[in-house]
């Protein structure tokens, strides 16, 4: 083929396969060096074939500026000063990482304060409906199941729209303004380090709404392996589904400063995708660099439409999961929970409770023919039952954990349970693993279900009620759960394996089955053994105080040195010693050590 006789079509393609960077046809490379050889000639500067491509797309604009030229006459671009002034800030070299994670860390405090009103009232509002559909009806199994398994169990879910919708306010306010293109441009060096170039960012942010789409977004990216490291990396990106439980623990227990703990949740994340991505594309056999082209649009004010239909649209799909996936999900494990219904006790329960309440109803019948007003004997009455309930609420709720044990829920929670006591789990949060795969969100609904007996206690002083808001988090308290465990449990929530829906488009992306099972089992991997280390260190920091906590600074700074001294050697191994020791980024030190 013949350049001058070529079509647009074959001329396309000869370009395309001039700019991969693979060396697997030693005739194109001979080609694609000498014709680096002689554009370097002819632009008196050193081209190699990793930019080639950016310096073919700068030529082919030259040529078509200089015909346009010739033709017509086009008003010179001008960016606007406010737009330079802005970008010396934004996108600074040293200053732009910081101002992003200062703006990350305003999203999650406004999604904790802000959204806290409207949850409260949604929260009274699912109470008002379960109270008033209860009205209706006779105690039994139906009412359970209507109450418990689905009013409760999806209004627990629902109650968090509020926080889901102000993240994505700040997310679409971020993409429409024009920051969201400067932040890829931030991050470009860190996900160079990843392995990944900037567009890979794309995905990664899309993956905080869902992994689904952010998964089908890697298409973007041309180069095979970054393709599929982006997608391995994808599912460990905290999605909108993971937020509720991030939302209800850290805001219970850590209430002094529950947007801080979030945050650090996401920080650990972000470092475990850094390394993770590090480690892959230092020890792979392929590492491709391709160019990153990026054109910074100009800053906008985001319109109301805009974001009124990015907002309906995940409000609609939140709640179209949260009437499927979540509702079936919290009916399928109340059930579990409920049945057998008959279970045998080792204890008698009622005999005591019997024992326990005697003394009072004795009381009760005094009152009844005592001379007292109606307003003193209501008063009395209730000062009463008050007592009753502190006297038999820990033989109740001995009770219902026995029958709850017994059932089929807590014989499946129970066998699971030995995998998952090292990191501090009791079998209720273990069990919630299991529907937490098909859907995430259903880990709040699940956990409502299972310490539901323990919401009616009502024991608790009101600087405690203050303090712990969520009466299912306070159950949990009751059950052992600590701060240091609670944070395990999220961070093993944030890593562990994706739900179902990703694992499929997971699988369908990168057509291979072994690469999907590959990279569930290293999700679970690595998710158990950051959660021990956590569980670990966190002991001995509490247990030590300072001194530990300097142990621990000791140990990670020495991990860290491991690190670098490992990936050096890994380099040098692999013949770029020369291209990590210049820093100047080029692959092979081709700019500073000539031909190689």
């Amino acid at each position: 083929m013949r350049w001058e006789t070529a079509t647009a079509t074959q001329r396309y393609n000869a370009i395309c396969n001039l700019c991969k960077p693979s060396k697997d046809n030693p005739k194109l490379e001979e080609i694609r060096q000498k014709l680096c050889k002689e554009l370097s000639a002819e632009k008196g500067k050193t081209l190699t074939s990793t930019t080639l491509p950016c310096d073919l797309a700068e030529d082919r604009y030259h040529r078509i500026e200089k015909m346009i030229k010739l033709c017509a006459t086009v008003p010179e671009k001008s960016i606007p000063d406010s737009q330079q002034k802005i970008d010396k800030f934004l996108v600074h070299r040293f200053l732009g990482i910081p101002i992003f994670a200062v703006l990350m860390y305003f999203v999650f405090w406004t999604t904790f304060t802000i959204g806290q009103y409207p949850m409260d009232w949604l929260e009274a509002f699912i109470d008002w409906l379960a109270g008033f559909v209860g009205g209706f009806m006779n105690d039994g199994i139906l009412k359970d199941l209507i109450i418990d398994g689905a009013i409760k169990s999806v209004g627990s879910v629902i109650v968090f729209i509020p926080n889901i919708l102000i993240l994505f306010f700040w997310i679409v306010l971020l993409e429409d303004s024009g920051y969201m293109s400067r932040a890829a441009f931030i991050v470009d060096r860190t996900m160079k380090s990843m392995g990944l170039q900037g567009r890979a960012f794309i995905p990664m942010v899309m993956g905080i709404g869902c992994n689904v789409p952010a998964i089908m977004a890697t298409r973007i990216i041309d180069s095979k392996f970054q393709r599929m490291l982006t997608m391995f990396l994808v599912p460990l990106v905290s999605c909108s589904a993971r937020l509720p439980v991030f939302v209800l623990l850290c805001g219970t227990f850590f209430p002094e400063n529950p947007t801080k703990w979030m945050f650090f949740l996401y920080v650990i994340d972000l470092v475990v995708l850094m390394f993770l991505g590090h480690f892959i594309s230092i020890t792979s056999n392929r590492v491709e660099d391709s160019p990153f082209l990026l054109e910074m649009p100009p800053y906008r004010i985001p319109t109301t439409k805009s974001v009124w239909n990015m907002l309906k649209e995940k409000a609609m799909h939140f709640l179209e999961k949260a009437g499927t996936v979540v509702l079936a999900g919290s009916i399928l494990v109340w059930a579990l929970q409920s049945f057998p219904r008959d279970v045998q006790l080792s204890f008698d329960y009622e005999g005591q409770k019997a024992a326990l309440e005697a003394p009072f109803l004795a009381e009760k019948a005094e009152l009844e023919k005592s001379k007292l007003s109606n307003e003193e004997k209501e008063a009395k009455l209730k000062e009463i039952n008050d007592k009753i309930d502190e006297a038999t609420s820990e033989i109740n709720i001995k009770k219902k954990e026995e029958e709850t044990e017994k059932r089929y829920l807590g014989r499946i929670g129970k066998f699971m349970h030995p995998a998952f006591a090292p990191l501090g789990f009791t079998w209720k949060e273990t069990v919630t693993l299991i529907p937490g795969f098909f859907a995430k969100e259903t880990l709040v609904s699940t956990l409502a279900v299972l310490y539901q007996t323990e919401e009616e206690d009502e024991d608790n002083s009101d600087e405690d009620k203050k303090k712990n808001r969520e009466k299912l988090a306070n159950a949990m308290h009751k059950n052992g759960i600590t701060p240091l465990k609670a944070f395990v449990y999220m961070l093993f929530t944030l890593l562990y394996v994706p739900c179902i829906a990703t694992v499929g488009i997971l699988w369908k992306e990168s057509g291979s089955t072994k690469f999907t099972i590959f990279s569930l089992l290293s999700y679970f991997g690595l998710a158990y053994i950051i959660s021990f280390l956590t569980l670990k260190i966190g002991e001995v920091i509490s247990t030590r105080g300072s001194s530990g906590a300097q142990e621990t600074i000791v140990v990670i700074i020495a991990l860290m040195a491991a690190w670098i001294l490992i990936t050096r050697l890994v380099n040098g191994l692999k013949g770029k010693a020369s291209a990590v020791g210049c820093g100047c980024g080029c692959e092979g030190c081709n700019k500073c050590s000539g031909k190689r």
